[in-house]
């Protein structure tokens, strides 16, 4: 296999490399997946690019049946869910095809509160019976710069640099009925939710800054526990249902009001602007392996909920024979397939689609406004702190204005 080209899923967060290739019917080719050292990627950063470097190519270097170092690689690879915004807009009817993405990039532009020259960004135009929406997605360039160049020193060129959602969604998808589904990718420090409509594309997303990590640090802190063993309690009792309002079970239930509370809300938000019911949830990310927690989930929020299985999506023989646990390789999994199913619904965020009117925010507030954005469908929590702004500053205006009359 010497010097033959590769094309492989790259999945890396802040645990573990993840690697497959596939061959055009779906079966698995290679396969790797290698667990990074503490602190080398923090809340989808890498912090240490030295030593991802190294643990990136030893990643290489154990890939199965065969080792990938030093062969020709090209990846499909993606942004970290919590650092990818997206934002959703009508383009009103009068607007001619050809102004379409003159009208994008403007309104856009209103839209995302820091430089333009900071951001890679795209865009997927949904054309409905009635009307056209956008979704427009960007990540911090500095952030998507850094993983590229990455990937590169260690021999791997990257042919796409998409979203984490998109390659959730087309993993798993197909393993449901078609219909509107909500997927929730219930990661170790936040959880990345996206409503798919039946055509496979995300109609509203949105990031909470709860996951496995933060059950952990409850239990911890209630029951007097070691980090470690409050974890080991956690994933051996999980959510079950007891009458008792004490103990592991009970706490993690409490815990969890959290995400199902903002569940519902999405749920209830969708539903309002769309008039869409959503039929099906789906659960994935590593805190999806907690006891009891998709039945809690749909105890919850009243809709059907079962945990993803993206090895239905190929065929995952080497996989299972392996051990690897199915919703650990789900991104990988829709990362792989992007590399054969290229008409499928997605964006590339390697580098501007635009170029846009510049504010004068400094990059550590990008990162920060980043970090913490929630994104709900037309309306954003980004849109609400430029309207406090721009009320601040008329209110100032008009104070200046009163005082120079007076």
């Amino acid at each position: 296999m010497a010097n033959r080209q590769h094309t492989i899923g790259l999945d890396i967060s802040d645990r573990s490399i993840n690697i497959l290739e596939l061959d055009v019917s779906g079966a698995v080719v290679i396969y790797g997946r290698t667990l990074l050292t503490s602190g080398i990627v923090k809340d989808g950063v890498i912090a240490d690019k030295e030593r991802f470097k190294a643990e990136l190519s030893q990643a290489l270097a154990k890939t199965a049946p065969v080792s990938l170092t030093g062969e020709r690689i090209q990846a499909y690879a993606c942004v970290p869910g919590s650092k990818l915004l997206t934002y959703y807009f009508e383009v009103p009817d009068d607007i001619p095809d050809a102004d379409v993405a003159s009208y994008i990039t403007k309104q856009a532009s209103s839209m995302i509160p820091f430089p333009f020259s900071d951001l890679c960004s795209d865009y997927i135009l949904i054309e409905g019976d009635s009307r056209k929406e956008v979704l427009f997605a960007a990540a911090q360039k500095e952030l998507v710069a850094d993983y590229i160049d990455l990937y590169h020193a260690c021999g791997i060129e990257v042919v796409l640099m998409g979203g984490e959602l998109f390659s959730l969604g087309r993993a798993l998808l197909s393993t449901v009925p078609k219909d509107t589904t909500l997927i929730v990718d219930f990661g170790t420090r936040a959880t990345d939710i996206g409503v798919f409509d039946r055509d496979g594309i995300v109609r509203m997303s949105l990031s909470i800054p709860f996951g496995g990590e933060k059950i952990t640090d409850i239990l911890a802190k209630e029951l007097k526990l070691a980090p470690e063993e409050a974890e080991e309690k956690k994933m051996q009792q999980g959510l079950a249902k007891r009458k008792s309002k004490s103990g592991v079970s009970y706490i993690i239930r409490q815990a969890m009001r959290e995400l199902t509370d903002e569940l519902r809300e999405t749920v209830d938000y969708f539903v309002k602007q769309k008039t869409i019911p959503i039929t099906h949830i789906l659960l994935t990310g590593g805190t999806a392996m907690l006891p009891g927690v998709a039945e809690y989930i749909e105890e919850c929020v009243g809709i059907k909920t079962t945990i993803g299985d993206p090895f239905k999506a190929i065929n995952a023989d080497q996989l299972r024979n392996a051990g690897v646990p199915p919703i650990a390789f789900a991104n990988v999994i829709g990362l792989a397939l992007r590399g054969l199913l290229h008409d499928t619904p997605g964006v590339d965020l390697r580098e501007c689609k635009f170029a846009l009117p510049e504010s004068k925010e400094s990059p550590k507030t990008i990162d920060a406004k980043i970090s913490h954005l929630i994104v709900k469908g037309t309306y954003t929590k980004s849109q609400l702190v430029l309207g406090v702004f721009f009320m601040a500053a008329a209110c100032a205006l008009l104070i200046f204005a009163l005082i120079n009359f007076l």
